[in-house]
């Protein structure tokens, strides 16, 4: 559905002790680039995504009846179901453990004036709400990717990028997106999540949709996206179509449904407000859904055969909440194959 949103309660501050950085997630460790001052990152080798999996690693929002989250789940509500097989649980952080969070901000000639204000005003309040434990990195994007601030707990210094951002050039957000994704596997965080504000259509990008998309289903991430159109473009991409127009080309691809499917796939959400509507308040969505997400791992089964991927589904029941609980996490991830 376009547009979902979900209401959050407080927040509730936990203790919390250093995540096991030795578990295998979904993916490999890249190094760090060696300077993190507005630095162009070259493209992600999609050899980087095909890896084994050791232990599958879910970020899992759950909600009652009405759409508020539910807190102070143990492992024991949980079950987790891999190709329709329940999988046993060996790995539970309780909601709001540390994460490891991308914002990737559309800094195109169209963002000029007003739109990028609004962007570095909602930004800077979104950071503010973030627990100090996370790591935040800002990307920006115009006709390439820049890393602009490279992931870290420095808050002094993500703002000062933030208010240093300048609107220029063309739309590269494939491109901008596959790095994003490379970034945030570096970080020792078992929650990773990607925020995307774009305005437009991707125009520049060298990467392709389904390179795109294949990577983010051989990762780990969580992604929500905001996008943000005029009157015209929103009546055309308001749609739910997969195409703006015919024929069914790679340039015609309907933003709208890009940023939803991409968010879906993840177990994120996508927000598109109306024209002329603040975007801060959706902001403040994306920062309480973070606040109130677990994570549930699983050691998957032995692997025969090629690569492919494998359907996840997680349930949430409690006595406490005899209604039943909605839950939403990953649609499920690709695997590496194994010849033995």
């Amino acid at each position: 559905m376009l547009g979902s949103g979900y209401h959050s309660a407080g927040r509730r501050v936990r203790p919390r002790a250093r995540r096991l950085a030795a578990l295998v997630a979904l993916s490999a460790l890249a190094p760090r680039p060696a300077s993190t001052q507005d630095q162009p990152l070259a493209p992600a080798s999609s050899a980087q995504f095909k890896v084994e999996v050791g232990l599958v690693l879910l970020a899992a929002s759950v909600r009652d009846a009405a759409g508020n989250p539910v807190p102070a789940l143990q492992r024991a509500d949980f079950a987790v179901y891999e190709d329709g097989v329940e999988q046993e649980i060996v790995h539970f952080e309780e909601e709001d453990s540390p994460a490891a969070i991308v914002l990737l901000l559309d800094a195109s000639s169209s963002m000029q004036g007003g739109p990028l204000q609004a962007a570095q005003r909602d930004a800077l309040a979104f950071i503010e709400q973030v627990d100090p434990e996370s790591e935040l990195a800002l990307l920006a994007f115009d006709r390439r990717p820049r890393l602009v601030q490279d992931l870290a707990r420095d808050r002094a210094g993500l703002r000062a990028a933030i208010e240093q951002l300048e609107a220029r050039g063309g739309t590269a957000l494939y491109d901008a997106l596959a790095q994003a994704i490379e970034l945030a596997q570096t970080a020792a965080a078992n929650r990773k999540i990607i925020v995307v504000l774009s305005d437009g259509q991707d125009l520049d990008s060298a990467t392709r949709f389904g390179a795109l998309a294949d990577r983010v289903k051989a990762s780990a991430v969580v992604i929500f996206t905001l996008g943000e159109y005029s009157a015209a473009e929103h009546k055309l991409f308001m749609t739910g179509a997969q195409y703006t127009k015919e024929p069914a080309l790679e340039v015609n691809l309907n933003p709208v449904w890009v940023l939803q499917s991409l968010a879906e796939l993840t177990g994120g959400a996508a927000f598109f407000p109306a024209p002329g509507r603040p975007l801060g308040p959706l902001w403040d969505r994306i920062a309480r859904e973070i606040h109130h997400q677990y994570v549930l791992g699983y050691h998957p089964p032995p692997r025969i055969g090629p690569a492919r991927f494998h359907q996840v589904e997680v349930r949430a029941i409690s006595a406490a909440h005899p209604e039943p609980l909605r839950v939403r996490t990953r649609r499920g991830y690709a695997d590496h194959g194994s010849s033995s």
